[in-house]
């Protein structure tokens, strides 16, 4: 009997003291990674919601995370495009749903094949590239008043902000 408690207290304390030294070490990853980062508080989101990735994992989950919301913005913008009305933005939404189309198709597509290949260089200067495009198409609808303009903006500047962290995290790879 003695035996028994002994091994189960050696057991919780092993326990214990690997569960603490594994927070110990995410909350390191997230202090190295997030302290670089423009948005501390979404960085730490991020990289505690895969507390064992790594930064190199990190870095291909935010890339597919990209496409994804790039192409949910390709999406937003055709449908907010036959929607509109208004000719002048239905232009502009066209013009968004081209650049999201090309980012979709062609570039985000090159940054997955770069970060497969571990070349970060090259990630983070198209991550970049993206953030213009992106930012041509909120100028685009910037002070339009239709429907879906403001939300496709939000949606946008919510998306370059990813982007900032993605690009931070690639910085220290």
């Amino acid at each position: 009997m003695k035996r028994t408690s002994t091994f189960v207290s050696f057991l919780l304390l092993s326990c214990c003291s690997f569960l603490q030294l594994t927070q110990s070490s995410t909350n390191d990853l997230v202090d190295d990674i997030c302290k670089k980062s423009p948005n501390l508080g979404e960085c730490r989101a991020i990289v505690l919601s895969n507390p064992q990735a790594t930064k190199y994992d990190i870095v291909a989950k935010m890339v597919n995370d990209i496409l994804a919301r790039a192409t949910k913005r390709l999406i937003y913008a055709q449908r907010f495009a036959i929607e509109t009305k208004d000719i002048e933005l239905r232009q502009k939404f066209v013009s968004c749903a081209k650049t999201y189309g090309s980012l979709v198709d062609y570039y985000i597509r090159s940054i997955i094949d770069f970060t497969n290949q571990k070349r970060y260089e090259l990630v983070g200067e198209k991550l970049i590239f993206i953030k213009g495009e992106i930012g041509r198409c909120n100028r685009q609808i910037k002070n339009s008043t239709g429907r879906g303009s403001i939300s496709l903006s939000a949606l946008n500047k919510k998306l370059q902000r990813f982007i900032d962290i993605a690009v931070a995290i690639v910085k220290q790879l």
